[in-house]
């Protein structure tokens, strides 16, 4: 699948380009709290980005909340990304938990971005009363420009909950 990109970018003519390949994203941690959930740590050209897949509730949202402050511990100045955009449901409470990590990483320099694919994040950022606070993406190649062996597969697919669940 190719990255769709306006303006320069890594494959731009005025940008010289480099080899890229899978050496470019290296899986720090994966975790499983359930079947259905997921939540992926990469490092990808310096970036931190941490894929959630599934329900980011309960255990999920903290699992990714301890995450993201483990790396802004040991790297204040981190540049951290966290892909939303599979995400079926957010709590207002993790995006409060999340606005603070952004801002502590800013304030040592670091940078911290949301990919944000549906109206449920957007919904949980409202409600938590933080609109316009994060700077959000469509899609994580906004951010880094086209890299081989970056999973972008599952946008789109999230669970549809049933009255019956």
């Amino acid at each position: 699948m190719a990255a769709r990109r306006s303006g320069p970018g890594p494959d731009s003519p005025s940008v010289p380009s480099r080899q890229r390949d899978a050496s470019e994203v290296e899986v720090r941690r994966a975790s499983v709290p359930a079947a259905d959930d997921e939540i992926v740590h990469q490092v990808v050209r310096g970036w931190h980005l941490l894929v959630v897949r599934g329900d980011l509730v309960g255990d999920a949202a903290a699992q990714l909340v301890a995450a993201i402050i483990d790396v802004a511990t040991a790297s204040p100045e981190a540049k951290i990304i966290v892909d939303l955009a599979r995400a079926s449901a957010v709590t207002e409470t993790c995006i409060v938990d999340l606005h603070r990590v952004s801002q502590r990483l800013r304030h040592h320099g670091g940078d911290f971005r949301l990919v944000v694919d549906g109206v449920v994040t957007l919904q949980a950022i409202r409600a938590a009363g933080l609109t316009g606070e994060f700077e959000i993406h469509r899609y994580v190649g906004d951010i880094l420009g086209a890299v081989a062996g970056l999973d972008e597969v599952g946008r789109g697919n999230r669970r549809v909950h049933d009255a019956h669940d």
